[in-house]
This record gives C-alpha cells, structure tokens and sequence, in this order.
C-alpha cells in the first residue's frame, strides 16, 4: 500500500460510451457550442442531400449545407425555371416558369412562357401582360392593352383599359380601329367592341341565349324575360333585352 492507498483495478472494456457497463453519455453540440450530454442515445445517424460526417479521433464534425436561415427581402429578385435569370426583371421581380420573362421590378410572370411588362402580371402557362399596368390570368390570356385586364383561359383584352372576363373572352378584334378602348366583355365567348350602330357593343355578357325572346322593344317589355339591371349615379335602371335586329 503506498500512501495514496491501496490500488484498485478496473475491469471490463471501454466500448461504444461504455465504461464497465455504464454509459458515459454522448455530448451533442450545436457548431461547436455543447447542447448538453444525451446518457439516451447510442446512435447519431445524418441523412439528408450534402450532408457530411467526418471522425477525427474522438470528435465527429458534421457538415449541413445551407446559409444562416431563412429569410425574404422583397427587393431580392425570384427566379426559377429553365430559361429564367435573375437579369430578367432585375431587383423585386418575380419570374417563374420555363423561360418566363419580365421586364422591371415592377413585374411579376408566374408559369410555362408567361411574360409580364412594366406594373403587370401573368399568371398561367403562355399568359402575356403585354402593355403597362395589365393583368393576364389563365392560360393563353393576354392583357394587350395599356392598364387592360384577361381573366380566363384564352381571353384576350386588346382595348386600352378593357376587361375581359371568360373563356375566350375579347374586348375588341384583330382589325379593329380603335381596338375596345374601355370595353368589357364578360362570359365564355362575349366579344366586345368599340361601339357602332345594331355591329358593335362596348359591353358585351353572354348568358343562355335562349332566354331573350323577340319582341317589340316599345312593347314595355313584357315579350322580355331577360332584362339587365345596372346602378348608375346612385339610380338602378332596368332595360328588357331583346335581340339587336
């Protein structure tokens, strides 16, 4: 016995954290900064696209990629697709979709080869906002006009400041002069355009056509089931529809 007292053995093996048949504890740490020793876990497993684990004797390092977090910043352009840059539409656009395109950071182009113009929007596969301050949603629409508006797949607003709302929708036709300036069109069809006499029409709403019935407009509409409700300067005015003969 030596006068730090008798020795004493130690038996068994040092194997996975054990020591004698008590875990040791596992220490986890986040880059570097211990998180606290885990006596519970046995197994570490890291899966994941590009992350690394490298052992260097008793420590381990594992690499996650990534930046410091998420974040948004509403001046950052967004770009995604095969033919989209981020020199599309430049800071604060948003450009999505296989050769996508937009002009400024005004614009906004989401899906297939939609493109968007300065203050404009399209949105569906081929969708053009071909003018400033226009709106094309829905396949194959087109806002052509300055400030124009297409809702629906395949309509078309050619008039400056038009709107047309339905499948295949036009406010004005190719030829036309002027081309549906402040026209609307609504419903599947409804083709708008600048007013002449029993041809044209600024307005234009497709219903059933079968619920406008013939008859004498002086007639006080009782031939008229259809009729079309509209309040102007705080006053409604309801007009029997006939068909334009």
């Amino acid at each position: 016995m030596s006068k730090y007292g008798s020795r004493r053995e130690f038996s068994g093996t040092v194997s996975g954290g054990l020591l004698n048949g008590t875990r040791s504890g596992l220490t986890v740490q986040d880059e570097g900064v211990p998180t606290g020793i885990e006596s519970g876990i046995s197994v570490l497993n890291f899966e994941g696209g590009g992350v690394t684990v490298v052992g260097d004797g008793p420590n381990a390092s594992v690499t996650i990629p990534g930046g410091a977090g998420a974040s948004f910043d509403p001046l950052d352009p967004v770009f995604l697709g095969t033919g989209t840059t981020a020199a599309n539409g430049g800071t604060g656009s948003v450009t999505i979709g296989v050769s996508a395109a937009t002009v400024d950071g005004t614009s906004t182009a989401v899906g297939g080869t939609s493109n968007a113009d300065s203050l404009s929007a399209a949105f569906g596969s081929s969708a053009q906002a071909g003018n400033t301050s226009s709106t094309a949603i829905g396949a194959i629409s087109a806002a052509e006009g300055l400030g124009s508006s297409a809702f629906g797949s395949e309509s078309t607003a050619r008039g400056g400041t038009s709107l047309a709302l339905g499948f295949q929708a036009q406010t004005g036709t190719l030829g036309d002069s002027p081309s549906g300036e402040d026209c609307v069109a609504i419903g599947a069809g409804a083709v708008a355009r600048t007013w002449v006499s029993t041809t044209r029409a600024p307005l234009a709403i497709n219903v059933h056509s079968s619920g406008v019935a013939a008859g004498d407009p002086t007639g006080g509409g009782a031939a008229a089931p259809n009729r079309l409700r509209v309040r102007i300067n705080g006053v409604n005015y309801t007009i029997a529809l006939y068909p334009d003969l």
